[in-house]
């Protein structure tokens, strides 16, 4: 029966095996990470979703069906700038297109766009008080506004006037002569200590 003799490893072979089995623990991780990121499955989630063809979904992408086609199907990566004119025009978010889930929000983010709904509330309850604007017609009005500007960016004028005219018509605001809603000049609501 034959016998194997194992010698000793030396400094130098322990750490290049040691380098080589990182190196493959990384490139392991690294493939299971881009594996979430799926822009051919994203495309075609949007598409269904939308209810468009795949020649309606290249001419929003400014491109050939052809090169759409193997774009969904995976047999191509999809150019950033297809992917950017498809999240632009069904207003998708970029991470939602090509991991399929919505981009994360921190917990900081949360708090400042809690701030700016109250912010909007208030300026609107105080300007609004007097009519018959409902609870709920102030909560979509901010949540427009949120949609439209940046976290702890303050509303302008304009941006709040467009979101009571997209979620009331004009109701509210029935002509520029009567619009003297200035939101500089509101009651901005307390901070809390």
């Amino acid at each position: 029966m034959p016998t194997f003799k194992f010698s000793p490893r030396s400094r130098e072979e322990e750490a290049e095996i040691e380098h080589a089995e990182f190196e493959a623990y990384e490139q392991d991780e690294f493939n299971r990470r881009l594996s979430y990121f799926r822009a051919d499955e994203g495309l075609l989630r949007i598409r269904r979703r939308f209810k468009k063809t795949q020649a309606q979904m290249a001419d929003i992408a400014s491109i050939s069906r052809r090169a759409y086609q193997s774009y969904e199907q995976g047999n191509k990566d999809a150019p950033s700038s297809v992917l950017f004119r498809i999240a632009a025009h069904f207003e998708v978010d970029l991470h939602e297109l090509v991991t399929g889930a919505r981009s994360p929000v921190t917990d900081e983010t949360k708090a400042t766009l809690a701030h700016d709904a109250i912010r909007v509330c208030t300026l609107l309850f105080a300007h609004f008080k007097d009519t018959d604007m409902s609870p709920d017609e102030m909560r979509h009005i901010s949540a427009q506004v949120l949609k439209w500007q940046h976290p702890g960016e303050k509303a302008d004028l304009q941006l709040i006037e467009g979101a009571i005219r997209a979620v009331t018509g004009d109701k509210y605001v029935a002509d520029d002569d009567n619009w003297a809603f200035d939101p500089e000049n509101a009651t901005e609501p307390q901070e809390n200590q």
